[in-house]
């Protein structure tokens, strides 16, 4: 039986399942010492308690597909988003250094910024594509 004991000198709560002997004093039976019996019942469950139905594993794998599949979508909608922002801040950049540099009546191209723009808004939604793809394919039924 699982008792919930407490020394009698140093007032520790301990199981006596896990040992005869208080864990922080050692006073116990081979002390010599009385035990006092805790009347409340232990918290600790039992083996058999803990092992899970089939229906449980069941529930839990559907919300790992469940959260595989959210996971999926968010992190793709979130690369997407972060390099079309990048994407465009560098459109932007090259579009600003045309527009500086036709204001001083100079030519200036401002092409590589924007082909590097466009170039990180394709890459990125490949990346994006792939993670999403690689998440979704966790989500699968077996």
């Amino acid at each position: 039986m699982n008792e919930v004991l407490r020394c009698p000198s140093c007032d520790t709560t301990y199981y006596s399942d896990s040992t005869p002997n208080c864990p922080k004093c050692g006073a116990g039976k081979s002390a010599g010492k009385s035990k006092a019996a805790i009347s409340e019942k232990s918290p600790r469950k039992s083996e058999s308690s803990l092992k899970l139905s089939d229906d449980t594993h069941a529930i839990v794998n559907a919300q790992n597909r469940t959260t595989h599949a959210v996971r999926s979508l968010a992190s793709f909608l979130f690369i997407t988003i972060c390099t079309t922002a990048l994407g465009y801040g560098l459109i932007g950049a090259g579009a600003g250094v045309t527009t500086s540099c036709a204001l001083r009546g100079e030519y200036c191209d401002g092409g590589g910024y924007v082909i590097f723009g466009w170039l990180v808004i394709v890459v990125g939604f490949f990346i994006a594509l792939g993670v999403g793809i690689s998440e979704l394919n966790k989500s699968r039924v077996d």
